[in-house]
C-alpha cells in the first residue's frame, strides 16, 4: 500500500473541500438537510478552539478529508450538544472522514487511515478515548472502523437518525513495535557464513552494552525469524536467554522451538492483535526479513541502530525489499570510544 499521512487543512485547501463536497458520494451523506452546513469549514480551518481538520494524503497527494473534535473543549465553549456526545469526559475525541476519489473506495484505505489518524490522536493530542458515529446499516463503515480496532457500544438518535457508536481506549493500541539491531557499515547484519562474529570483535569494554539491557528490562515480547532464533541459540550453546520474556518465532518450515518460545506462521495482522488482546505494550522485532515484514505492514514505531566500523562486503542485509518508503524522525545519535555509532530514530507516522 502506497504511503498515507496527514496535513492540516489551511485556507488555500478550501476550493478543493468544496470540489470533494459536491462529488455525489460526499454530498449525500455529508451535506443532506440537517446536518454540518459547507461553509463550517472556514470556522474549522480558521481554529474554533475545538476542531481539527486534516486533508488524507497518499504519498503526499490530497486523497480526503479527516476532521477530529476535541469533544471536551467543545462542551467548554459550546453550549449545544455535539451530535450524541453531550457529556465526554477529557481526553475524548470524535472522528470523521470521507475519501474523495471514487476509484480509491472499498481497497482497504479507509482502515489503514483510521488507524493511524486514531494513533496520532492518541501520540500527539494525548487523547484516551476516540469514537465515531456512523450509520449502522454502512456495514462497510462499521467493518472499516472494526478493523481499525473501534469497538461497537450503544446506539443513539441524533435527532435525524439512530447511529452506531464505536471507541477505541488509548490501553487497546496495538502494542508498539522496536527494533534494537547492530550493522555493518554497508548495512549487513551477518556475514556470508550466517555469523556476528564482527560485532564481537569490536574493542568494547568489558560489560558494555550499548544500552541493550536499559531496552530489554522494557519490552513485553520478542518477535525474531528462523534464522535469527537459529542464530541465537547458536551463539548461547541451547540456553535460552530470553527467560521470562514472551519470544514468538516466525517461522513456516519449523516443527518445533525451544520450551520457553512459541511458534507461529499466521499473519502479522492476527500476531498484532493477539499480542494486543494479551495486554502487550511494547515488542522488539529482530532480524532482517522479518523488520522489512513489519516495515511493509506500518507496524514499526521507533529504530536503534547501532552501526559498526567494518565493511562486511556481503552477507544477510539489515533490510528486505520492503517496496515502499518510511520517513524517520532522529531523536538522539552517539559514537562510542570503540568506533561503534548508535543512532535512534522514530518513525514520522503522521506521513507514513
Amino acid at each position: 500500500m502506497a504511503q498515507i499521512g496527514f496535513r492540516p487543512m489551511v485556507k488555500e485547501d478550501i476550493p478543493l473541500y468544496k470540489e470533494w463536497a459536491a462529488k455525489e458520494h460526499v454530498r449525500s451523506v455529508w451535506f443532506c438537510e440537517g446536518y454540518e452546513p459547507l461553509d463550517a469549514i472556514y470556522a474549522k480551518v480558521e481554529g474554533n478552539g475545538y476542531d481539527y481538520p486534516y486533508l488524507i494524503l497518499l504519498d503526499e497527494r490530497p486523497i480526503g478529508y479527516i476532521v477530529t473534535c476535541d469533544l471536551f473543549a467543545y462542551k467548554t465553549i459550546c453550549p449545544k450538544p455535539k451530535g450524541v456526545f453531550t457529556n465526554e469526559p477529557q481526553g475524548t475525541y470524535c472522528i470523521d472522514l470521507f475519501i474523495a476519489e471514487e476509484n480509491l473506495l472499498n481497497k482497504g484505505y479507509g482502515t489503514e487511515v483510521v488507524r493511524l489518524f486514531t494513533d496520532m490522536l492518541f501520540r500527539e493530542k494525548g487523547a484516551s478515548r476516540v469514537v465515531i458515529d456512523p450509520d449502522p446499516g454502512n456495514k462497510r463503515a462499521v467493518h472499516c472502523y472494526e478493523k481499525a480496532g473501534f469497538t461497537p457500544v450503544s446506539r443513539k438518535h441524533d435527532g435525524i437518525m439512530e447511529v452506531l457508536i464505536l471507541e477505541k481506549l488509548m490501553g487497546k493500541c496495538r502494542p508498539k513495535v522496536s527494533v534494537f539491531i547492530a550493522a555493518s557499515l554497508d548495512g549487513y547484519i551477518a556475514d556470508e557464513k550466517d555469523s556476528v562474529d564482527f560485532l564481537y570483535s569490536l574493542p568494547a569494554p568489558e560489560g558494555e552494552d550499548c544500552g541493550f539491557g536499559d531496552f530489554i528490562k522494557g519490552i513485553d515480547a520478542i518477535i525474531m525469524g528462523r534464522k535469527t532464533y537459529e542464530i541465537t541459540l547458536a551463539l548461547t550453546t541451547g540456553k535460552w536467554p530470553h527467560k521470562g520474556k514472551r519470544t514468538v518465532v516466525l517461522s513456516s518450515t519449523l516443527k518445533e522451538v525451544h520450551p520457553e518460545a512459541e511458534l507461529y506462521s499466521g499473519s502479522l495482522e492476527q500476531l498484532m492483535a493477539l499480542l494486543q488482546r494479551d495486554g502487550v505494550k511494547q515488542c522488539w522485532i529482530d532480524g532482517g526479513s522479518v523488520i522489512s515484514a513489519f516495515l511493509q505492514q506500518n507496524f514499526v514505531d521507533n529504530f536503534t541502530l547501532s552501526i559498526a566500523p567494518v565493511i562486511l562486503g556481503s552477507g544477510t542485509p539489515l533490510f528486505q525489499k520492503v517496496g515502499k518508503q518510511t520517513l524517520l524522525r532522529l531523536l538522539l545519535s552517539k559514537a562510542y570510544p570503540f568506533g561503534l555509532v548508535q543512532l535512534v530514530y522514530e518513525v514520522e507516522r503522521s506521513k507514513q
